[in-house]
């Protein structure tokens, strides 16, 4: 847990930063395009759920990681020697250039859902994920 003045400070400017966007959208609301605004928004929703797939499918694995060092029985959905247990082998390393527990990393992790070590079923899952849910959205913008 982070201790001093930063998640006070965070928290402080979160709350001026949502309190002036309120505004903002209130009284210049009859200026902007509604319509757009919500569509960016969103897109910028759905980058942000599919980054959650790929969270939740590293978060299976590491369950299936324990219930393996519980039961040899989940041991066996392990397929491959080369890079992950379920997820299969890796698609990138970038800790040593974009690590995701610093800045920008930090910013793209929380965004969307960034790793610095994506494996192959992360990487469909993503992609997956937005072209059904994605596309369905998307269509549905059109007139």
């Amino acid at each position: 847990m982070q201790q001093g003045w930063v998640p006070m400070v965070g928290a402080i400017a979160g709350l001026a930063g949502a309190t002036v966007i309120g505004l903002l959208i209130f009284k210049g609301g009859r200026r902007i395009n509604l319509r757009l605004f919500f569509q960016i928004m969103g897109s910028v929703l759905l980058l942000i759920v599919a980054g959650l797939v790929v969270t939740a499918l590293r978060k299976a694995e590491a369950a299936v990681g324990l219930l393996g060092q519980i039961d040899p029985q989940w041991q066996r959905l392990c397929w491959g020697e080369n890079g992950s247990c379920l997820l299969g082998p890796t698609v990138w390393d970038l800790s040593d250039r974009l690590p995701d527990g610093k800045f920008p990393g930090l910013l793209f992790k929380a965004l969307l859902g960034y790793t610095q070590h994506l494996y192959s079923l992360q990487a469909i899952g993503y992609v997956v994920f937005l072209a059904t849910i994605g596309g369905r959205y998307w269509r549905s913008l059109k007139p």
